[in-house]
C-alpha cells in the first residue's frame, strides 16, 4: 500500500519488482493515471542538473517496455508529448522535474526502439477457425466480436465479416493478419 511504481531499474539495469501490475502504484500523483499504469522509476547515475542514466539502464528500460507492451496487448508504444499517448511521463500529472529533462529527452527514442521491436509480426495461431466452417465455436466467436464493436454481418458461418474483425484484432495486437481464430486468440478476446 502506498508503493511508489511497479519497476525499479538501478543504474546497472537491474529490474525490480515493486509492485506487481495488478496492484495500483502511486507513481504519478494522479489517481487515474495510477489506475491504469505500469510505472517504472529509472535511477539516474549524475544527478543535478543533467539527471542522466546509464546505458545499462536505458537498455533494460526499453527491454522492460517491450515486455510489458507484449503481455497486455499493447501493440504500440505512442508517445505523443502530452497525456494524449500511451506512454506517459510524471511531470504531466504534477508539478515535479521527474523524470529530468536527459530522460523525458529520450522518450521519442525509447518509443522508436520499443516499437521497432514490437512490429516483428509473427503468427498468434496457425490452426483454429477460419473461413468457411460452420460450427457451435463459429458462432460464438461471433457473439463474442459483437460484442466488442465489430460489424460481423455473416448469415452463415465463418465468412468475410468475421476474418475482418479477426484480422482487425490481429493487427491491433500486432501479429499477423492470417484471419485464424485459434486458442490464444480466442484467449485474448475474452480478455
Amino acid at each position: 500500500r502506498g508503493g511508489s511504481c511497479n519497476y525499479c531499474i538501478d543504474t546497472s539495469g537491474k529490474i525490480g519488482v515493486m509492485i506487481d501490475e495488478k496492484y495500483r502504484s502511486w507513481c504519478t500523483s494522479n489517481r487515474p493515471n495510477d489506475m491504469r499504469a505500469v510505472t517504472i522509476e529509472v535511477a539516474n547515475d549524475k544527478c543535478a542538473p543533467d539527471w542522466t542514466i546509464s546505458e545499462k539502464a536505458m537498455k533494460s528500460l526499453i527491454s522492460l517496455c517491450v515486455d510489458i507492451c507484449k503481455r497486455n496487448g499493447i501493440v504500440k508504444l505512442r508517445y505523443t508529448g502530452n497525456t494524449s499517448g500511451n506512454m506517459t511521463m510524471h511531470r504531466w500529472f504534477t508539478t515535479t522535474g521527474c523524470p529530468g529533462d536527459y530522460l523525458a529527452g529520450k522518450f521519442p527514442e525509447i518509443a522508436q526502439k520499443v516499437n521497432s521491436r514490437l512490429t516483428t509480426k509473427k503468427s498468434l495461431d496457425t490452426e483454429g477457425f477460419k473461413r468457411g466452417d460452420k460450427s457451435l465455436g463459429v458462432y460464438y466467436l461471433k457473439q463474442r466480436l459483437k460484442g466488442l464493436g465489430y460489424s460481423v454481418d455473416d448469415t452463415d458461418g465463418f465468412g468475410n465479416g468475421t476474418e475482418k474483425a479477426v484480422n482487425s484484432l490481429l493487427k491491433k495486437w500486432g501479429y499477423r493478419e492470417n484471419g485464424i481464430a485459434g486458442k490464444k486468440f480466442a484467449k485474448l478476446v475474452m480478455r
